[in-house]
């Protein structure tokens, strides 16, 4: 990518330029839309307007990052022709900083100047930025740090009506090479609750199967959609998801067994895959026994190919993430060195108290957002970490005997192919389960199959992709 040409100036009326912005008499009104008269593009960061709760978490100066929490207020100026933004963070340590920026489309260029005036400081840092697809990309601000001479690369992404989320990457080099990921936002609108456990109609319960209670969450009415997680989650991670697919089914997400709120049975055979199977469709018959959409994700999706393998009338449609058919991921451990080498954490998951090792707070730090992080910490307390590694121990396929003469044993071959529409999404980053898994899925199923690779994505596509996942199911069960 050619960077775009930046500058720096020095205003020495920017003081009172940055007052006269933040005068009664320039936000009168406080604009929600943009002026008739402007271009049409003034819109493009229309998602920006009002006050947001922000989560940030910025790289220092040590390379370590930084978390924090900031205020966003967003709003038209000069008659609906601009947008100001004032923001104000605060690291954990009490550290505040503030700062503006004001943004106006020009059409000459196409794009947008965006001039930041950071706290303390006369001197205004100017971006170029513009829409690409579903993203607003910032590109300009030069500085020196360090390393040497920069310029960011700021994008906004996975925009929604009461949510976005914004990336900061660094070049040395002009914009030749960046260095992704040196600070993160995440944006929720002030005063929107914190989850979907606080929006009206979400509605909480339990399934009991031979004993064994299996907390739901549940959003929506019509068509049943059942959503399975994997490891280490809980029923919380499909919250994005939920919130578009209840638009028109109803949408049940599980804590799986050993997790969360479900129950948390001893012994390694309680999580063998017949248990798990059994408490899927103890839920399926909890809401009216109709065929259902099962959704899953790692785990949650290894159980998802066994539903609609072995109980096929109950499972009208089948999506799985991140996850191959297990007799494909049984052959790559087989044959494929790659895939052993990432696996060997299974392994050591499969040893005796591995478990031991374990805190609630490792198995969450893979959640970038901290309040959401939190979320996961409390919600893993409340787990058998022990019963999440109790999966791999009865079903993750093991290695040959130490002799090396004798392979792992084989399950009994399947009933079937899957005669139900399939749709399969991966990230190609995903290292935990490499891409190869998915060649020749086609061999267990019959009906028709869509793969959907994403170039950039790592093992957690819901949260890395969440708005292209979201937006690719919706899109397919449409279809289907």
């Amino acid at each position: 990518m050619t960077a775009c040409a930046t500058r720096q100036r020095v205003f020495p009326f920017a003081a009172a330029l940055l007052a006269s912005l933040l005068s009664p008499a320039t936000l009168a009104g406080d604009r929600q839309t943009p002026n008739p008269a402007a271009p049409a593009e003034t819109s493009q960061y229309a998602f920006l307007i009002g006050e947001w709760e922000c989560t940030t978490r910025m790289m220092g100066p040590d390379r370590n990052y930084v978390e924090g929490r900031a205020t966003w207020i967003g709003r038209y100026i000069l008659d609906g022709w601009a947008i100001q933004d004032l923001w104000e963070s605060e690291t954990p340590e009490g550290s505040r900083f503030q700062g503006t920026n004001i943004r106006s489309f020009d059409p000459a260029t196409g794009k947008w100047d965006n001039r930041w005036l950071p706290q303390g400081s006369l001197q205004w840092k100017e971006f170029e930025s513009e829409q690409r697809g579903e993203t607003m990309v910032m590109i300009g601000g030069e500085g020196t740090d360090a390393v040497g001479s920069f310029i960011d690369r700021n994008t906004f992404h996975d925009i929604r009506s009461d949510s976005w989320r914004w990336r900061k990457d660094r070049s040395y080099d002009g914009g030749e090479t960046w260095f992704e990921g040196v600070g993160f936002i995440e944006a929720r609108r002030a005063g929107r609750p914190d989850g979907l456990e606080g929006l009206d109609g979400v509605e909480h319960g339990f399934v009991d199967n031979a004993g064994i209670k299996i907390h739901y969450a549940s959003l929506g009415d019509g068509p049943l959609v059942v959503m399975l997680h994997g490891f280490p989650d809980y029923w919380y991670t499909w919250r994005e998801q939920m919130a578009e697919l209840s638009r028109d089914h109803r949408v049940v997400a599980i804590d799986l067994r050993g997790y969360n709120k479900s129950d948390k049975p001893e012994g390694v055979q309680s999580y063998a895959m017949s248990r798990l199977i059994a408490d899927v469709v103890a839920v399926i018959h909890h809401f009216d026994g109709t065929p259902a959409t099962v959704i899953g994700h790692d785990w949650g999706g290894a159980v998802a190919w066994m539903v609609a393998t072995y109980v096929p009338d109950l499972v009208e449609r089948l999506v799985v993430l991140s996850t191959p058919h297990p007799f494909g991921l049984r052959r790559e451990l087989r044959e494929n060195p790659e895939q052993q080498r990432n696996s060997a954490y299974a392994r050591r998951f499969q040893e005796d108290g591995a478990h031991e090792s374990l805190t609630a707070e490792e198995l969450a730090s893979w959640v970038e957002d901290t309040e959401v992080r939190a979320r996961y910490v409390e919600a893993f307390r409340r787990s058998s970490i022990e019963g999440m590694l109790n999966y791999y121990k009865a079903n993750y396929p093991r290695p040959a005997s130490a002799s090396g003469n004798a392979p792992a044993p084989q399950p009994p071959p399947p009933p079937g192919k899957i005669g139900c529409p399939v749709l399969v999404i991966h990230g190609l980053d995903d290292e935990a389960l490499l891409p190869e898994g998915f060649n020749g899925t086609w061999e267990w199923v019959d009906g028709e199959l869509t793969i959907v690779s994403l170039p950039g994505v790592g093992h957690f596509v819901q949260h890395e992709a969440g708005e292209v996942v979201t937006r690719t199911i919706a899109d397919w069960l449409g279809r289907h």
